[in-house]
């Protein structure tokens, strides 16, 4: 099996690269870079994106950190892709980093982060997603070779098609009994009291997140950290849902709502649920909390415009361009929301292009979304996409 690596920065900065030495008994490891020569350095050979576009795909695995890789190549006709993501790096536009990460999370195999901020994030968006430390972190050797392991036994079942959901659930059991021991040393500490209640919450274990996120609250209360009630409270909304609770849900939400929009989305929540439309006055809490993975799967179940338009929303969220074109409608009256919606169809048709390294084909519907929008956004991205690729070349070999 060939392993390649597209890393987004140069190799003796990559958070990644002891995954390639576990990797190098299993098979041949590769370090692929921009319009690179190809050098050697111990069993990681650095290739050229062109280069590794030529090996064979059914047998050949990519583990891509640089999220625009799928813009110059197509990276789904190989055997299986991993996204490695960390968090925005120093220098990225976050905006454009962010757009992209999803782009590539939502076609991956497997995803990969060493940020926990960040894979907490992915857990609600995404399904196969794992915390695999890196040894950068200076973390205990143990942990990092426990993380290891679990990231070989992931990739060798998604190669093989097969689900990981009993190595997830056991990283969030190892997650809990880890924030529960530094709970004892600090009992003061909100951070701690949450993430124990978030793993919870994933495993379905709602009376525990429950009084998890209680110690999280009276820790604020009592040291006084106040910039994160807001979104406590909104997860105390989700867990509520996951007890079954709705309408004390919805009414937990409400308390967070100040903005125009945030009372108009949760009025209209209230009247679905008045009407007895209760999972899709569900679907759209969740949606709105930021748990989409579990909106999605709700969702799916109910045939019905409104739970098509939120799943929409969900695939736009987290960019499976694929999902929101299949999703996707064009008002019958003519006017601005025609116009508006063939836009946005066009900027999705681009998008899904684009992903699939198909360059001119997706210039071609962003050109017609920019006659509508007088936006040339997503042609000026490809032009910072092919910037930061090409500045790589001067970087990125390996030190001898």
């Amino acid at each position: 099996m060939n392993y390649i690596f597209f890393p987004h920065v140069p190799w003796y900065d990559f958070p990644y690269r002891h995954l390639a030495e576990l990797l190098q008994s299993s098979g041949n490891v590769f370090a692929a870079y921009s319009e690179l020569p190809a050098e050697a350095d111990g069993n990681v050979r650095v290739i050229s994106v062109a280069q590794a576009a030529e090996l064979p795909p059914e047998e050949s695995v990519l583990l891509i950190s640089q999220i625009f890789i799928p813009t110059v190549m197509n990276i789904h006709l190989f055997r299986a892709v991993v996204a490695l993501l960390p968090e925005t790096p120093q220098g990225e536009n976050p905006e454009l980093w962010n757009k992209y990460s999803k782009l590539l999370a939502s076609t991956s195999e497997l995803i990969v982060s060493d940020s926990e901020s960040a894979y907490t994030d992915l857990l609600f968006k995404y399904d196969p997603v794992l915390l695999i430390a890196s040894p950068q972190l200076s973390l205990a050797a143990d942990q990092v070779e426990r993380d290891r392991q679990t990231f070989f036994e992931a990739l060798g079942l998604v190669i093989n098609g097969r689900s990981i959901d009993f190595i997830k659930q056991r990283q969030w059991d190892e997650q809990i009994q880890h924030y529960k021991q530094l709970s004892q040393i600090d009992e003061m500490n909100e951070l701690v009291w949450y993430l124990q209640s978030f793993y919870y919450y994933l495993l379905g274990e709602g009376v525990e997140a429950a009084s998890c996120l209680q110690r999280s609250f009276a820790a604020c209360v009592l040291t006084g950290v106040k910039d994160v009630l807001s979104t406590r409270f909104r997860f105390l909304a989700a867990i509520h849902a996951l007890n079954g609770e709705t309408e004390q849900a919805l009414h937990t939400y409400g308390i967070t709502c100040i903005t125009g929009e945030e009372r108009a989305h949760y009025d209209r929540m209230c009247h679905l649920f008045e009407q007895g439309a209760i999972l899709i006055a569900l679907g759209e809490l969740l949606f709105r909390i930021g748990d989409m993975r579990t909106s999605s799967r709700l969702l799916a179940k109910i045939k019905d415009e409104r739970a098509a338009s939120l799943l929409r929303s969900i695939a736009i969220q987290v960019g499976d361009v694929k999902r929101a074109l299949s999703l996707s409608v064009t008002s019958a009256d003519k006017g601005k929301q025609q116009i508006i919606d063939r836009m946005m169809n066009d900027k999705l048709q681009g998008l899904f292009h684009l992903m699939q390294g198909e360059r001119r084909l997706a210039m071609r519907f962003f050109w017609r979304a920019s006659a509508n929008s007088h936006s040339f956004g997503e042609l000026f991205e490809l032009k910072t996409i092919d910037r930061t690729l090409e500045s790589q070349c001067s970087a990125a070999l390996l030190p001898v």
